[in-house]
């Protein structure tokens, strides 16, 4: 269990109110044993660099591309880029939802919340 309790206290330097029960489930589902311990399960390359440089025009143009209804959600504590709002706006059929008391994680800390948007949003919108 010490190896369980040392991957929860590394997942809290970025989610400090990450709870005992959440967090030690989120560890059982995203390690796996190995020999002398317990290894993340996350795909490998989620942690290299793209081959190709953030280029935000190219990724504006394709913002604007986007013709279905969209639900943009964001919780509305921590990391913001500075130009979200600019970058929201180019889709052209879109609702923004901020998600109080929360940063990026809503799904582990509001899933209630994030839930009841997304089932009003395809309420309104359909198969």
């Amino acid at each position: 269990m010490s190896d369980e309790r040392a991957a929860l206290k590394r997942m809290r330097v970025q989610n400090p109110e990450l709870t005992e029960e959440l967090g030690l489930f989120l560890v059982s589902k995203s390690t796996k044993a190995v020999d002398g311990g317990i290894q993340w399960t996350f795909d490998p390359l989620h942690k290299t660099w793209s081959p190709r440089p953030f280029q935000a025009d190219s990724f504006g143009e394709l913002l604007k591309a986007i013709s279905a209804p969209t639900l943009v959600v964001s919780g509305a504590r921590g990391f913001r880029l500075e130009d979200e709002q600019d970058r929201v706006s180019k889709i052209e059929n879109h609702r923004f939802v901020e998600i109080p008391d929360v940063g990026h994680m809503i799904h582990w800390f509001e899933p209630h919340v994030l839930a009841s948007e997304l089932a009003v949003f395809f309420a309104e919108h359909g198969p």
